[in-house]
């Protein structure tokens, strides 16, 4: 009767196939311990240190081209260095609404005003002591008053926020006179209630005055600047 001897792979065979499957596999061997697979081949402590450096070699060897480096969300990584969010994102460098914006370099408004509002001169207007409009940057008009002691109601071609008026010498009144006053008009809080005209922010109420103590109102040359 023969005996029967299980077969078990000698030990040079035994480094051979391991350095064999882990030059095929590269790292899926990391998740499996190499001590436990050298056990199981009854490598010795020699042998074993065989199998490990070769797959150590292996290992360092491949590494550049393993998917660790190049990984979906590491440096080449959607939601990296070229993240649809992060450096060149909807919203950050080439922002819709940042350095490009649609409401930032070309607004449509600046204060709620229009560009015309900031485009060329202010409207301004020179006016002799008779209401006659002597110059003017235009579309600015006498709408009534300036008569006796009754101010003059002067409209624009804009709304606006606040006027300047200042007595100027003309050639039917080089006399003295007192300083002008003049307000814008639409009523309500801090503005007159003017009685002629649109009564709205595209007047402006003038009342000039001679030079005498007190000053008497009186109609005198002026010069008028809107600040829309």
């Amino acid at each position: 009767m023969q005996r029967s001897h299980k077969w078990r792979p000698s030990p040079a065979l035994a480094v051979a196939i391991v350095a064999l499957v882990v030059a095929c596999s590269g790292t899926a061997l990391a998740s499996q311990p190499l001590g436990f697979i050298a056990s199981a081949l009854g490598l010795n402590h020699k042998q074993t240190k065989q199998v490990k450096s070769i797959a150590n070699a292996q290992i360092a060897a491949k590494a550049p081209k393993l998917s660790v480096l190049n990984a979906v969300n590491a440096s080449d990584a959607a939601s990296a260095t070229n993240a649809t969010n992060a450096t060149n994102a909807t919203n950050a460098t080439n922002a819709t609404n940042a350095t490009t914006a649609a409401t930032a370099t070309n607004a449509t408004e600046l204060g709620g005003l229009l560009p015309a509002a900031f485009q060329g001169t202010l409207p301004w207007a020179v006016f002799d002591s008779t209401g006659t409009i002597l110059a003017q940057s235009g579309g600015i008009s006498l709408l009534g008053g300036f008569t006796g002691t009754t101010g003059a109601y002067v409209g624009f071609p804009v709304h606006l926020r606040a006027v300047l008026v200042s007595g100027v010498y003309t050639a039917n009144d080089e006399a003295g006179r007192g300083a002008p006053i003049a307000e814008v008009c639409g009523g309500g809080t801090g503005l007159v209630g003017c009685g002629l005209g649109p009564n709205d922010t595209t007047e402006a109420f003038v009342r000039t005055f001679n030079n005498d103590n007190p000053p008497t109102a009186a109609p005198r040359a002026f010069m008028i600047v809107g600040i829309p």
